[in-house]
């Protein structure tokens, strides 16, 4: 017997002789008490539960083995709470049981869909998952196009307008209708009654979890769109029920914001966030631009004193040394030294004297005017000596 709820914390399992109690909350922090009264007595020293990140399984030992049950509670009667096994009646002690809605509706609208699509198109379900944000439908198909799934969205939608009874029968394992039933075979060791869930007119599915009894409780089925599945299958997303609804208001409030921020309205949100990123991309290619000009040429024509200093705090100097030009290539401009304060302290004034010119300096950093910056080649050579001789490799 299996607990759907994801990220369940708190999990506590009670077995007893014939009923087991089970309580936990999920991620939202939404409290779960189920009271299940068992269809016969179970060993219950020798049963036990194992929690994964979806869903709480519950093992347990029948106390006469080889006696088969027709289904796993004391009464027949169904609860949306707690899929299980068979189809299992239990006692709801929470008014929360709203989260396990959405298995009342995703599983449904997935034996809807899946019969719908084969039907339609031939397309066959491999597999499924109805995870917590959405569900996804697996397809024995490379790709589904766009007016197949318009096509499909629609048709499904349609049975649930019509208000389609789903009827939950038991047959006997020999019951010659069930080689009619869709389904992946029964087991070898099976033994027992088969559920068989009947959509009518559309599908006959063996199948254990949770039903609506009318189409119509479904409410509505949107299809999101195909993501590339394993080899040749295509995985098809949907969404069915209040999680439409929930989708909706998120997409809104999202649309709100997005009105906000980008000061337009949402027809226009696309080409803004291109604009926006076609700005980004233009920054950085004009400062990858301006870093290779820099590093390989390391003087500029254009600019100043304020420009190489900006230069310097951004590329950091306590541990680099750093030497920046401006002006003409060949004769008068500016210069900046900028490093550790001792290296500054030493060679700055022996910069200024090979440029030509005059400066002065403090705390890491000395600059100046400089006559004959064509010979920045001497500047970068004693550089070159001073940090190798400091160099721990030296």
């Amino acid at each position: 017997m299996e607990f759907c709820v994801e990220d369940s914390t708190g999990v506590e399992v009670v077995f007893e002789n014939q009923r087991v109690v089970f309580s936990c909350r999920n991620a939202d922090g939404v409290e779960f008490y189920n009271e299940i009264n068992l269809y016969a007595r179970i060993n219950s020293k020798d049963s036990r539960e194992k929690r994964s990140d979806r869903s709480i399984t519950c093992f347990m030992r029948k106390w006469k083995e080889k006696v088969a049950w027709p289904r796993i509670t004391k009464e027949n009667i169904k609860v949306c709470a707690a899929p299980g096994s068979w189809d299992q009646p239990q006692r709801v002690c929470c008014p929360q049981a709203a989260p396990h809605a959405v298995a009342c509706t995703s599983l449904p609208g997935q034996h809807l869909i899946t019969a719908i699509a084969e039907q339609m198109f031939g397309f066959k379900t491999t597999s499924w998952e109805l995870g917590r944000q959405r569900s996804v439908i697996e397809l024995d198909t490379p790709s589904v196009t766009a007016e197949q799934m318009g096509a499909l969205e629609r048709s499904v939608n349609e049975k649930i307008r019509e208000r389609v009874p789903v009827v939950v029968r038991e047959l006997a394992a020999d019951d010659p209708e069930i080689e009619t039933v869709r389904s992946r075979g029964l087991p070898d060791d099976h033994a027992g009654p088969v559920r068989v869930v009947d959509i009518e007119g559309v599908d006959s599915n063996m199948c254990c979890g949770t039903h609506v009894s009318n189409l119509s409780d479904l409410q509505v089925i949107k299809l999101l769109g195909t993501e590339k599945g394993k080899k040749n299958k295509t995985n098809l997303v949907f969404l069915a029920g209040n999680r439409v609804l929930k989708s909706i208001e998120q997409s809104h409030s999202t649309e709100k914001a997005l009105t906000s921020l980008l000061k337009n309205g949402p027809g226009e949100h696309v080409e803004a966030v291109k604009r926006l990123q076609s700005s980004v991309k233009k920054a950085d290619w004009d400062f990858c631009s301006f870093l290779k000009c820099f590093f390989t040429r390391p003087y500029r024509k254009e600019g100043d004193s304020e420009f190489m200093n900006i230069i310097a705090n951004e590329i950091g100097t306590e541990e680099a040394l750093l030497f920046l030009t401006v002006g003409d290539e060949r004769e008068a401009g500016l210069f900046l030294l900028a490093g550790p304060v001792d290296a500054v302290e030493h060679l700055g004034p022996r910069v200024a004297e090979l440029l030509g010119g005059k400066g002065a300096g403090k705390r890491g950093r000395f600059q100046g005017k400089a006559a004959k910056m064509s010979r920045r080649g001497e500047v970068e050579a004693l550089l070159q000596e001073f940090i190798s001789h400091r160099s721990p490799e030296a």
